[in-house]
């Protein structure tokens, strides 16, 4: 899902002692032992990003191996739907593309699964508040990752051993600023405003996310 997830990733991965993998199919690790996943990455906290794809069934499906806490970065389904619509023209521009309807689904679908995890696992952090406060966001999850007393950040560095692109992160020009950038103002589009204020399933959501 288009939600911000590379620059949530880049901005971890300032600390030594934060992974800065590519995107990576947790969902196969289920039955990774916390040595095996500890092989990934000689950094002693891993990071694993996998966004949801539209059409997946059961999402996510994480690794057993413990401890492990959950990040969820959430975002106005009326972005990433804009996100997605152009990740879809950029990658496939001959093909049919889904609907608003099929990618507002989509996004309930997976925001429904996500608020079922335990509040107590899961740290929840909303993307526009990430962009209008970094330093305090980033601070507050190094917190929650075990990095206590730790400064916030607002800016990032590329990875090391290769780009950022499609499929495996983010493929926009924003990510290439290296600093966070605050909330863009919004499209307007009433079309899109209008599906998604009624919508009962994405009202719903965007109450329990603090949005309205």
């Amino acid at each position: 899902m288009r939600s911000g997830s590379t620059l949530l990733k880049s901005l971890l991965a300032t600390q030594n002692e934060i992974s800065d993998l590519p995107e990576i199919n947790f969902q196969k690790y289920q039955s990774f032992s916390q040595w095996r996943l500890s092989r990934l990455s000689p950094e002693p906290i891993i990071v694993l990003k996998k966004p949801s794809w539209l059409g997946e069934d059961i999402y996510p499906k994480l690794p057993s191996a413990r401890p492990r806490k959950l990040i969820i970065l959430i975002r106005r389904p009326q972005a990433v739907i804009r996100s997605c619509q152009a990740m879809y023209r950029e990658l496939s521009p001959d093909k049919e593309k889904p609907s608003r309807e099929e990618f507002l689904s989509y996004w309930c679908k997976t925001y429904e699964r996500l608020q079922s995890f335990s509040q107590d696992d899961c740290f929840h952090i909303r993307y526009e508040d990430l962009l209008n406060q970094p330093i305090k966001k980033t601070s507050e999850i190094f917190s929650f990752v075990g990095l206590e007393g730790r400064d916030g950040v607002d800016s990032y560095h590329r990875p090391a051993d290769r780009d950022w692109k499609w499929y495996d992160d983010d493929g926009g020009d924003r990510i290439q600023s290296l600093k966070v950038q605050a909330t863009p103002s919004e499209m307007i589009d009433p079309d899109l405003d209008h599906l998604v204020s009624h919508s009962e399933r994405a009202q719903k959501l965007l109450k329990a996310f603090g949005y309205i």
